[in-house]
Order: structure tokens, then C-alpha cells, then sequence
């Protein structure tokens, strides 16, 4: 009778029912040969057997992994237990995951192409940014030549903003400097070094020049008479009065400076700060 409740339990998937009694021994069972063995061993048994109801994955005594239910009947102190092949449910498991993955591809595929599109946006101004200061660096960028950053990222902007504010005042420093080094402190006027450069480049590109010598007679009595402070202040009024012609000043020590002349005639003033 046992078998004729239970029998249209059994599937073709692997999927069976069987009843043990309480002290561990198969009353039922698809295989008959198995009616009658004792599964105490198995921890569904004993769960069953505790009168506890529940399910879990197990090994059979023959090796194989099911998942199974069981249930205690209180009246007979009987357990039964439904045990199914896990590859029965991993493989429609499997099924749905490889479906799953197949249908969200696109919108992944789409996700990494928004992904790469936003980060390029962001990441293209920060790499002209830092070619613009690798070549600054070296000294190749003219302020001019500034990179103008467009980008709708307010970091971004802030940051071209201030790298270009920054290069601007070091150019304007630099631009300074060279002024200084190439002036007299003094008197304004061009010195020593600036006076070498530009003859140079005159005898370089032969240009005709000729060059006069002016030396302050009786200088050092003024400066031993009323002091260096008045001697500096005559050498400044000179400097004044030889602006508008390109002079250097020669020997900063005795006072003398020198004007050079092209074609005959006294040169415009370099700009040298």
C-alpha cells in the first residue's frame, strides 16, 4: 500500500521519495533492494529521525549530491525524504545565468562605451595639461602658447585656470630676471653682459658699428669730495640724459660707458628693462 502512495513520487530526472522508520531502516524506497538497509549514517536520517523537518544538500550512501527535503510524521514516527539530483536544478540554474548574461551584454557593452567616452572626456585635458608642463619644463612653450582648456568638468577647468595663471607669473618672473641681469642696478642702463650679447650679434650678422668710449673726468673727486651717495646720484642724471641712444654701462667701478654707434649714428636703446 506504502508503494502505491508513494510510487508516483518517482520521476525520470532522478528524483525520488523514500520512508524510513526510527530506528534508521528503509521501509520505501524506489529500489527495492534497498527496503529493509539502514541509512542511520546519512545526516538527513538523523535530522529526520530528531523529528526536525527541513532541507538541505547531501551525498547519498552512494556518492551521488541531491538536494533534500524531509519531514517527520509524528503519528507513524516515520521520516520521509525527497531527494533530487542537484544537476537537476543547477542546469536550468546554469541556463538562466548564461540567458541573463546574454540579454544585459549589450546594455554592459553599452555601460563600458559611456564609461570610456566619460573617462576620455575627462582624462584628454588632464594629458594636454601635462604635455603642456613636460614642455614648459623644458622650456619650449611660449606664454602664447598657453593650452586653452574647454571641458565641462569645473575641476578640470580650475585646474587649466590655474596652471595657465601659474605659467603666466613664471614667464613674467623669468622675463624679469633677464631684464635685471642685463641692467645695470644702478643706472638703469644696459651693463657688461648686454653691452658683449649685442656686439656679438652685430659682428655676427656683420653689421658695420663703431663704438665710443665716454669716460666722467674728474669722477673719483667728486666721490672723495661729497661722497659716493651724490657721485651715484650724478651717475643717474648722465644715464638720464643718454636714454635715447643704446648705452652700456662699461666699467661700473671707474664710472665709464660706452655708446655704440652704426652707420654714424648712435643706436635706438635695446629694451632691457
Amino acid at each position: 500500500m506504502l508503494s502505491t502512495m508513494l510510487k508516483e513520487h518517482f520521476f525520470g530526472n532522478g528524483s525520488y521519495v523514500y520512508v524510513v522508520e526510527k530506528n534508521g531502516a528503509i521501509i520505501f524506497h524506489p529500489d527495492k533492494q534497498r527496503i529493509g538497509k539502514s541509512v542511520i549514517s546519512n545526516p538527513v536520517v538523523k535530522n529526520v529521525l530528531m523529528k526536525k523537518s527541513g532541507s538541505q544538500r547531501v551525498t547519498n550512501s552512494e556518492g551521488g549530491q541531491f538536494f533534500a527535503g524531509y519531514a517527520y510524521e509524528p503519528s507513524s514516527s516515520w521520516g520521509i525524504i525527497s531527494q533530487t539530483p542537484t544537476s537537476v536544478i543547477d542546469k536550468p540554474l546554469h541556463d538562466l545565468i548564461k540567458r541573463v548574461l546574454l540579454a544585459s551584454l549589450p546594455f554592459l557593452l553599452l555601460i563600458l562605451i559611456l564609461g570610456w567616452w566619460v573617462s576620455s572626456r575627462i582624462a584628454k585635458p588632464l594629458n594636454t595639461l601635462a604635455q603642456f608642463s613636460d614642455q614648459a619644463t623644458l622650456g619650449s612653450v611660449r606664454p602664447q602658447n598657453v593650452p586653452d582648456i574647454k571641458s565641462a568638468y569645473y575641476e578640470v577647468r580650475l585646474l587649466s585656470q590655474s596652471v595657465k595663471i601659474a605659467f603666466q607669473h613664471l614667464n613674467q618672473d623669468l622675463t624679469q630676471l633677464r631684464n635685471e641681469a642685463g641692467v645695470d642696478e644702478l643706472t638703469g642702463l644696459a651693463n657688461r653682459r648686454t653691452l658683449d650679447t649685442v656686439l656679438q650679434q652685430w659682428t655676427e650678422y656683420h653689421v658695420p658699428f663703431a663704438v665710443i668710449l665716454i669716460d666722467i673726468d674728474h669722477f673719483k673727486g667728486v666721490n672723495d669730495t661729497y661722497g659716493h651717495v651724490l657721485g651715484d646720484q650724478v651717475l643717474k642724471h648722465l644715464a638720464q640724459l643718454m636714454r635715447n641712444v643704446f648705452t652700456a654701462r662699461f666699467d661700473p667701478e671707474s664710472g665709464r660707458g660706452t655708446v655704440p654707434l652704426q652707420d654714424g649714428r648712435a643706436q635706438p636703446r635695446h629694451a632691457v628693462g
